[in-house]
C-alpha cells in the first residue's frame, strides 16, 4: 500500500506535557487527534488517522449520528479502494474542526448495513 505524505505538525495547544494534538487541513476543515491515540489505533487496527480523509472525502460516505459519553459523534462508513474494504471512522465535528476518535475496518454487520444503504438509499 502506498502511503501519501501529509503536512502534520504538533499543535502548540497541548493540554498537558503528555498530550499533544496533531492537526492537518482537509479542504476547509481541520482534522485533529491525540497522537497517543493515533499510535494506539495504528497498532490495534493497522489504520493511521492520517488517512481518515479516505472516508471523510468519499462521495460514497454514510454518516450515522451516535451519542457516546454525552457527546454527539458521527460514525462514518465508506468503501475505500486503497485497502479494498469498508472502513469505519468515529469522529466528532464542531464548527470547522473534525476530531478523530477511532478508525478501523467495518464489522460484518456494519458492511451489510453500508451495502444495503448503497443499494437502496444512496443518491449521487
Amino acid at each position: 500500500m502506498q502511503r501519501r505524505s501529509c503536512r502534520c505538525k504538533k499543535s502548540a495547544d497541548a493540554i498537558d506535557p503528555h498530550f499533544y494534538v496533531t492537526t492537518i487541513r482537509l479542504k476547509t476543515k481541520r482534522i485533529r487527534w491525540e497522537e497517543q491515540k493515533r499510535q494506539s489505533n495504528l497498532e490495534k487496527h493497522g489504520l493511521d488517522f492520517r488517512d481518515a480523509d479516505w472516508v471523510l472525502e468519499s462521495r460514497y460516505r454514510l454518516d450515522v449520528p451516535v451519542v457516546r459519553n454525552d457527546e454527539m459523534r458521527l460514525q462514518s462508513f465508506a468503501y475505500v479502494f486503497e485497502v479494498f474494504t469498508v472502513l469505519s471512522l468515529a469522529h466528532a465535528e464542531r464548527d470547522r474542526e473534525v476530531r478523530i476518535i477511532s478508525f478501523r475496518k467495518a464489522s460484518a454487520e456494519e458492511r451489510e448495513m453500508y451495502y444495503e444503504w448503497l443499494e437502496n438509499d444512496f443518491t449521487d
